[in-house]
C-alpha cells in the first residue's frame, strides 16, 4: 500500500500530477515547493510519491507512458 498525506492511498489522480509537472520538465522535481504550486500536492504527497515512484508506475502504468 502506497501511504499519502494522511494515512490514504496515493491515487491516480495524484500520481498523474506529479508526472504532469515531471514531464513538463518546467522544474528540477526536488524542488518540491515549486512542485507542490505546480500541482496542487502537498509537500508530504510529493515526497511519498518520489519515494514509491517505481512502485506506483507498476501500479498506475498509463500515467507513465
Amino acid at each position: 500500500m502506497v501511504v499519502g498525506d494522511i494515512g490514504d492511498e496515493i491515487t491516480k489522480e495524484q500520481f498523474a500530477k506529479f508526472v504532469r509537472v515531471q514531464k513538463s520538465g518546467v522544474t528540477n522535481m526536488f524542488d518540491v515547493v515549486t512542485v507542490s504550486r505546480l500541482s496542487g500536492l502537498q509537500r508530504k504527497t510529493i515526497v511519498k510519491i518520489m519515494e514509491t515512484y517505481n512502485e506506483l508506475s507498476i501500479k498506475y502504468p498509463d500515467v507513465v507512458d
